[in-house]
């Protein structure tokens, strides 16, 4: 898509932001690469891969851009209205998915599910600081 096509908002934005999971909330860092509002009334969020590009249906089970439209939508009131898209970018193709309200919540309580079992995993008292694996990075 190119980039005249609609508003840009961020580039390479850094967007800090919590998700309440079952047991405590969890404070969250995501960089995105491109946010932008598009003619059409959509928060769209843009990936821009090197790798090999996915089955839409793996895309689709990604958490890493459901999170990130989840961010900029807990971290900007103006935009938590907004129908979400998210375009990934590869080298040879697009693929483009606008995920309904039920699909970012099921992203957002698959992300605290995991955030629980990595701090599980690593048996860290809560409160003591730890390293932070990748919770969502799908390669590329």
């Amino acid at each position: 898509l190119p980039f005249n096509s609609d508003k840009s908002i961020g580039m390479e934005h850094r967007v800090f932001f919590h998700i309440q999971g079952p047991l405590r909330r969890y404070l969250f860092q995501a960089i995105v690469d491109r946010a932008s509002l598009s003619k059409d009334g959509y928060l769209e969020i843009h990936e821009y891969k090197t790798g090999r590009t996915p089955t839409v249906e793996a895309f689709k089970n990604y958490l890493q851009m459901p999170l990130y439209a989840v961010a900029m939508r807990e971290t900007y009131s103006e935009y938590r209205r907004l129908r979400v898209r998210l375009v990934r970018h590869g080298p040879d193709t697009d693929l483009v998915w606008e995920p309904s309200e039920a699909e970012l919540e099921a992203a957002r309580l698959r992300i605290a599910a995991r955030a629980e079992e990595i701090l599980q995993d690593l048996g860290t008292p809560e409160g003591t600081p730890s390293p932070s694996p990748s919770l969502v990075n799908e390669g590329g």
